[in-house]
């Protein structure tokens, strides 16, 4: 199963970081493509392939994702294939920062137990 990780890209490293231990117990994960100008059509088109190929997401909030715009883009375009799509924010993250039309918000509603869940590892 490859699963897409949607971010800010000026959190890559921090995602990669977090995600580590899921992908050390043989979990598969796609991130942003490298090397294209982010928001640019060649970056969109490699955006678009690896939403196609990913049968679930996870997407990575905090305050950084929710100022960036293509976090919320690929989120709602992911979100539109039906696929699972999970939050994950970074411990004391205050959902109250999403925004109320930010496809985000919806996916709180979701949530079992906690208003975002976090991955625990």
């Amino acid at each position: 199963m490859t699963i897409l990780a949607i971010y800010c890209h000026l959190q890559g490293r921090e995602v990669t970081e977090l995600l580590r231990p899921l992908v050390e117990r043989g979990f598969e994960f796609e991130f942003a493509p490298l090397g294209l100008e982010v928001g640019g059509q060649k970056w969109w088109d490699a955006t678009m392939a690896a939403i196609d190929r990913a049968e679930a997401a996870i997407v990575y909030v905090t305050p950084e994702a929710l100022a960036d715009p293509t976090v919320e883009q690929r989120s709602q375009l992911f979100y539109d294939t039906r696929k699972p799509l999970f939050p994950m924010a970074r411990p004391h993250f205050d959902p109250a920062l999403v925004p109320r039309s930010s496809i985000l918000h919806r996916l709180q509603r979701f949530a079992v137990g906690e208003v975002v869940p976090r991955v625990v590892v």
